[in-house]
């Protein structure tokens, strides 16, 4: 896997929109290509807005239960983990996203 944006980091899942597509639409295609799980109950956590290489990106995070246990797309990921809150700084995370791990903390 060869990443433009930090490489070796850990990140949420995540990708594009899609032509056409709503947010939880994208949401509910990047949970089933990446970790192969169908989710539900969506609900928006937060919104963000990051610049890259003169680039705007737009995150908009939801949160929601998955229906089974995941099974990562090696093409897409490298690894996967579940995680506690307390171990959130043993790991380096792409930016943003520990900030965005804590306010789904939150809400469990």
């Amino acid at each position: 896997m060869n990443k433009k944006y930090f490489p070796g980091f850990w990140e949420v899942i995540g990708g594009n929109l899609e032509s056409g597509e709503d947010f939880e639409d994208s949401v509910i295609r990047e949970v089933s290509e990446e970790i192969n799980c169908k989710i539900k109950n969506l609900e928006h956590l937060h919104s963000r807005v990051m610049y890259l290489d003169g680039l705007m990106y737009i995150t908009v995070a939801y949160y929601g239960e998955l229906f089974s246990e995941p099974i990562f797309n090696k093409e897409e990921i490298s690894e996967i983990k579940w995680i506690t809150e307390d171990e959130l700084e043993k790991f380096v995370f792409c930016p943003g996203d520990k900030e965005l791990l804590k306010l789904g903390f939150e809400k469990l």
